[in-house]
């Protein structure tokens, strides 16, 4: 047996029990480094992507990448929980990386796991998926081109993004050289950051003549991670592009909105994506299992709710701060838009923020009432 290098330690997540590099772990995006990296606070982009998995899949045999797999436990995942005829390649450049891999398939007794040691970019320009998954340290950006023509049609591409620092605005100039987007540094910039990376999808995709339709995206601790259908052809490409536009602020209303063109005399954030973050049907039927994390029921629930509404969501610390009032709680603000008629929730994003189809004028009026 080849020697890592490094000590090991077993670990359980979900149905898997997998060797990890023994070191100390916490939150955050973790570091570049030659040992493969397993991040526990990722569980729950894990348990969404297997439940994602577990539907998207079509009938017969398919391909599944886990392209940047590390330790391996993603795919392993995949491969012990999603009930689906399917094989899985987990991928990693990195030897010590497919050393571990190897190690793991043989503990978890996989038929349907094997591993793989190659160039991510040369992989996809190979070969085809019918989902494929970038997981990468830092922007997804280096892969994404060969990524969106590594799958088939019909097929889904998940993508997280650790660079929430240039997505969300803290570094800006970064932002404009990785996705050639302007962010918006507020109470809202989760949102925004995750808007530019979709919209930086759906431009890079009409690059191959190939639409995208987010199902699934959330803003979780440090990351963003979105899912993605895709679909061949000019008119997927053109109506995909009617979808990036600019979201533009109005400073003396606070009045948010998503347009396809720039507005003079506003605060303007993108390209981006304007249209829905989710698809509310399929969103409708995922459930996630017993053994899942609570913080994973928590972000599902909050998602369907919010997906029906494709307004961008509002901080109701700031709106309160700007009106010079009290912020009033989430469930007061909620149930006075609905009893006026309109839509509202609560939102994943900000514990005390809420999206709706209320005008501006309507919630400040709500406010002011509190």
């Amino acid at each position: 047996m080849v020697d890592l290098g490094f000590e090991v330690e077993e670990i359980v997540e979900g149905r898997a029990r997998i060797l990890v590099p023994k070191t100390v772990r916490g939150k955050g995006p973790g570091k570049k480094e030659g040992i493969p990296f397993y991040n526990p606070v990722m569980e729950i982009n894990r348990d969404i992507s297997v439940l994602v998995l577990q539907k998207c899949l079509p009938g017969g045999k398919n391909m599944v990448l886990d392209g940047l797999a590390g330790t391996g436990i993603r795919g392993i995942r995949f491969a012990l929980e999603v009930k689906r005829e399917f094989s899985v390649l987990l991928n990693d450049w990195n030897e010590p990386s497919y050393e571990l891999m190897m190690r793991n398939i043989k503990r978890n007794d996989l038929q349907n796991a094997e591993a793989g040691q190659e160039d991510l970019n040369a992989l996809l320009s190979a070969e085809e998926f019918d989902y494929v998954d970038v997981d990468p340290y830092g922007t997804p950006v280096p892969f994404l081109d060969n990524a969106l023509r590594g799958v088939k049609e019909g097929g889904v591409l998940a993508v997280t993004a650790t660079d929430t620092a240039a997505l969300a605005g803290s570094f800006p100039k970064a932002c404009v050289r990785k996705y050639g987007a302007t962010p918006l540094r507020s109470k809202t910039q989760h949102e925004i950051g995750l808007r530019i990376l979709v919209g930086y999808c759906a431009r890079t995709a009409a690059n191959h003549e190939l639409g995208i339709q987010p199902i699934l995206s959330h803003s979780t601790d440090h990351y963003y991670r979105t899912y993605l259908k895709l679909e061949h052809g000019q008119k997927a490409t053109d109506n995909c592009l009617k979808k990036v536009g600019y979201l533009s602020r109005d400073p003396s209303k606070q009045e948010t909105l998503m347009e396809r063109e720039k507005k003079e005399g506003r605060v303007i954030a993108g390209p981006l994506w304007i249209d829905n973050l989710w698809d509310p049907s399929f969103l409708k039927d995922l459930r996630p299992r017993y053994y899942m994390s609570a913080g994973t029921s928590r972000i599902l629930e909050l998602l369907k709710s919010e997906s029906q509404i494709v307004y961008p969501f509002y901080s109701s610390d700031e709106i309160a701060s700007r009106l010079k009032v009290h912020t009033p709680r989430l469930v007061w603000i909620i149930e006075g838009l609905k009893d006026d008629g309109y839509e509202a929730s609560a939102t994943h994003f900000d514990p005390k923020g809420f999206r709706t189809d209320a005008p501006i004028e309507r919630i400040q009026r709500l406010f002011k009432k509190n």
